[in-house]
């Protein structure tokens, strides 16, 4: 809704952050083409208020046939952020925004033939190459798990990976993690024993617990330095899964 946007807004003027707005992707038409006109209502609504901010289209595609039964190649998705690009332009206000995408998970079998797809069609559209990356599943991940070196170099192989297809397509373009944390769903509270075997427990956090998470994220930070990435997004400020950075009060939580 209109007042659901003013207040986002708001909340990122107020805070110092810079918004990068979602717009929906799975709004399609008969031929299966993204169906840009409830982003255009949106865009003349933000335009009339003068709001900046930076868009994407989607997330995570990859998971797109699992959710919500569509099935959408890389290359269509090129295509719908390139009419994206197109409508951008056309706005006097937001012709030079920016545009990130396509906000795939991790390479690996149908997502990096998304992500090929995708820039084969759409690299020039967007000013930025986002994916998301995550070391574990949170629901199965042990304390052994969280402290392996094993574990932490697998993001080194999953950046080449998102590198080598970027940068043969398009040399010089940036790459993001436009979605990141230690494991999906959550993240370290502590640990307890089951058995013979230690286990993540995911409960809230107290300070404490905290540093578990944190051998991760000065790896992360670092590696992605090193390896040229030039922005990481951590996973999430509130709400979703137990990984959040401010509880329901608005307080701050380890990180």
């Amino acid at each position: 809704s209109e007042t659901t946007v003013d207040q986002l807004h708001a909340f990122a003027n107020c805070s110092g952050l810079d918004l990068v707005f979602g717009l929906n992707a799975l709004l399609r038409t008969a031929d299966n083409r993204w169906n840009s006109s409830n982003a255009r209502s949106l865009l003349r609504y933000c335009e009339a208020r003068r709001y900046h901010m930076s868009w994407e289209l989607g997330n995570e595609p990859n998971s797109y046939e699992k959710k919500a039964g569509l099935r959408l190649d890389g290359r269509q998705l090129g295509e719908d952020f390139t009419v994206l690009r197109k409508i951008l332009r056309e706005s006097r206000f937001y012709r030079d925004a920016g545009l990130f995408g396509p906000d795939v998970g991790q390479p690996r079998d149908h997502r990096i033939d998304i992500l090929s797809g995708f820039l084969q069609s759409g690299a020039e559209a967007v000013d930025a190459c986002t994916w998301h990356h995550y070391y574990l599943d949170g629901r199965e991940a042990s304390l052994e798990d969280f402290l392996d070196p094993d574990v932490l170099d697998t993001l080194r192989e999953k950046i080449g990976e998102v590198l080598e297809e970027v940068h043969q397509v398009s040399p010089g373009k940036p790459v993001w993690l436009g979605e990141t944390s230690s494991a999906t769903g959550a993240e370290p509270r502590g640990c307890r024993t089951h058995s013979s075997q230690d286990s993540c427990e995911f409960a809230p956090r107290r300070s404490d617990q905290a540093p578990l998470g944190t051998f991760r994220w000065l790896d992360k930070l670092g590696l992605a330095a090193t390896l040229g990435l030039e922005l990481v997004m951590r996973q999430v400020l509130i709400g979703a899964g137990s990984y959040h950075l401010m509880d329901d009060n608005l307080d701050p939580l380890p990180v």
